[in-house]
């Protein structure tokens, strides 16, 4: 389409424009964590979001806010499916969608289509047991500890310059046979265990490194100071199990943290 260029200044001024939602610096911490928690998922986001964002510049905080959570939702859907992005159920209704962004539909409008397919096209119970039953892809650790944040009050900030995925019973290393026997698992059970989703948390790189392969009771009891334990972690499941009622991380605190996550991903993205 080469009309565009037949206007040069206005085609500057768009590309200008789309440049300027990227940089925004302006958003609400809220619109800030959404955008940073897309980018850990399936690139094409991009598209929608910066369509949405161009034609509704004008909008307030909580319409954009509540267009980018929708959009967030289906993608964290496309991370625990396995079906491919090009779909039907995610690119060609996406694509759909941007249509009717340029048409000028509302915001309550496009966030109601959005909500609508998830619960047409998407199963609430097959949902959760891939989350229970597999090991997640990464962009599901960063959402469940961006909604346990908010459950506490709290707006989840990605902007630490550098941030692991921790594995509270550790996935390698030393005293992997010694830890193994102490949370009571046997070889098989322990590789199944060790990458669900709650034996993942985010931590701070320089913490995760020096503490990977310790107990959880060392873990628990010393302070990212020391470079040793989760103390004094910005991120809050990590603050949360400082006060774990066991110095053990066994099978069965592994299933309940897991279950904790699922019931919280699927009240996020059916609510």
């Amino acid at each position: 389409n080469k009309d565009p260029l037949r206007n040069p200044k206005t085609f500057i001024s768009d590309i200008e424009k789309i440049i300027a939602i990227w940089q925004d610096n302006k958003s609400t911490e809220e619109l800030v964590a959404l955008k940073q928690l897309l980018f850990k998922h399936n690139n094409n986001f991009k598209f929608f979001y910066v369509t949405y964002l161009y034609f509704n510049s004008n909008e307030t905080d909580d319409n954009k806010e509540n267009f980018v959570e929708a959009l967030l939702k289906l993608f964290a859907i496309l991370s625990i499916k396995e079906s491919g992005y090009s779909s039907a159920k995610f690119k060609i209704f996406l694509i759909a969608l941007n249509m009717e962004i340029g048409a000028g539909a509302s915001s309550k409008i496009l966030v109601e289509k959005i909500n609508d397919h998830i619960r047409k096209e998407f199963n609430e119970k097959d949902i959760a047991g891939t989350i229970i039953d597999s090991a997640p892809n990464n962009a599901l650790v960063y959402l469940n500890e961006y909604l346990f944040a908010k459950e506490n009050g709290v707006i989840l900030n990605l902007d630490i310059l550098k941030i692991e995925i921790e594995h509270i019973m550790p996935a390698s290393g030393r005293n992997l046979s010694s830890i193994r026997e102490d949370a009571n698992m046997n070889e098989d059970d322990f590789h199944q265990y060790a990458d669900k989703l709650g034996n993942k948390i985010l931590l701070e790189q320089p913490i995760n490194g020096a503490i990977s392969n310790d107990w959880f009771k060392t873990k628990k009891q010393t302070s990212i100071l020391q470079k040793r334990g989760y103390k004094d972690s910005n991120f809050q499941i990590a603050q949360s199990l400082i006060s774990y009622s066991k110095d053990k991380w066994e099978k069965d605190d592994i299933d309940k943290a897991t279950q904790k996550a699922a019931k919280r991903i699927i009240k996020f993205i059916f609510n």
